[in-house]
């Protein structure tokens, strides 16, 4: 037997062992779109997808497709059979309606099928930022349990390592550069925009403490905490109270000064972008062919710039532009 044979065989053995049978290098992940939720947006588009949150997942190699509101059943479940991943962005919706949201319940119905079919066997990963975050935990809750009163607007800080820290994915420590794991922990490089947020009490008096670990908190100006990172312990969910994507792709230096826009702090949003991405690359969904894929990219749709005075967003797109409004 010929060496050469040899080492394709122990090749083939440490791929399948690995568990890593199948890498998808095209991976399609969908951002559940929300109602517009400032006056200023609303005058453009009833439905709305951050760009900033577009460039995130494009940083790290994918591509997005819009998950649309207001859709029977059969929608989300062909467009959850067809795509990688599931982000759920950030955003404002008042606690009053939080769970009856259109959002909320788009999310539910992708948590519910993604749990299915990681029980299955079938990859499929989850994030959520900021909103997205707090909707995610709600869902398993049951229940709205985002507390108000925070004061963590605007501001630029190191995370506080959690109790799960050391066995996180997304900060694993072999994947991870050491100085950046460092940096993050210790430098002013994530950026907090949140009033509302969910503390430890709360995670562990709903039950969250079965699905999910936490990975950093972090505490306000007051010195309240509150849970910044997490991740679900058997499934490939995750989800950050803070924003990468702003450290990258929003720039206004009036409503957002505190950003952060060093170096360490583009190396972990770009890092966390990469690493979604990873994540999507498991996942063996797919469109039946490129032609029914294609209409549902978000490149179909042309992005109106809404920076400068007009919101914290450089860029949105409007799913439903009222009549009048072009680019």
């Amino acid at each position: 037997m010929s060496s050469a044979f040899v080492t394709i065989i122990i090749f083939c053995l440490i791929y399948v062992c690995s568990g890593n049978r199948y890498v998808n290098n095209r991976p399609v992940i969908g951002i559940v779109a929300r109602k517009t939720s400032s006056r200023v947006l609303a005058t453009i588009g009833s439905s709305v997808v951050v760009a900033s949150y577009v460039k995130f997942i494009e940083t790290g190699g994918a591509r997005v497709v819009v998950i649309k509101e207001g859709q029977p059943y059969e929608y989300y479940l062909r467009i959850f059979n067809s795509i990688n991943g599931v982000f759920m962005q950030g955003g404002s919706i008042k606690d009053a309606r939080l769970m009856k949201s259109e959002y909320a319940r788009v999310a539910k119905i992708m948590l519910d099928l993604a749990i299915e079919s990681n029980k299955n066997g079938d990859y499929f990963p989850i994030w959520g930022t900021c909103l997205g975050f707090q909707v995610l935990a709600s869902l398993v809750a049951g229940k709205n349990i985002r507390l108000g009163g925070f004061d963590a607007v605007n501001r630029a800080i190191p995370l506080v390592i959690g109790q799960d820290f050391n066995t996180s994915r997304m900060f694993n420590v072999m994947s991870t550069p050491a100085d950046l794991l460092e940096a993050v922990t210790t430098e002013n490089i994530t950026y907090h925009n949140n009033e509302k947020g969910i503390t430890n009490w709360m995670f562990k008096q709903h039950g969250l403490d079965e699905l999910f670990k936490v990975v950093t908190v972090n505490t306000d100006r007051k010195g309240l905490e509150y849970i910044s990172s997490i991740e679900a312990i058997d499934y490939p969910f995750y989800a950050v109270q803070w924003h990468p994507e702003k450290t990258m792709y929003e720039w206004n230096r009036y409503q957002n000064p505190n950003i952060p826009r060093t170096t360490n702090a583009i190396r972990i949003a770009q890092h966390l972008a990469n690493f979604f991405a990873s994540e999507a690359r498991k996942s063996s969904h797919t469109f039946k062919s490129e032609e029914e894929e294609l209409p549902h990219l978000i490149s179909n749709i042309q992005p109106i710039f809404t920076g400068g005075n007009l919101t914290t967003y450089e860029l949105c797109y409007f799913l439903e532009r009222h009549q009048g409004v072009s680019p």
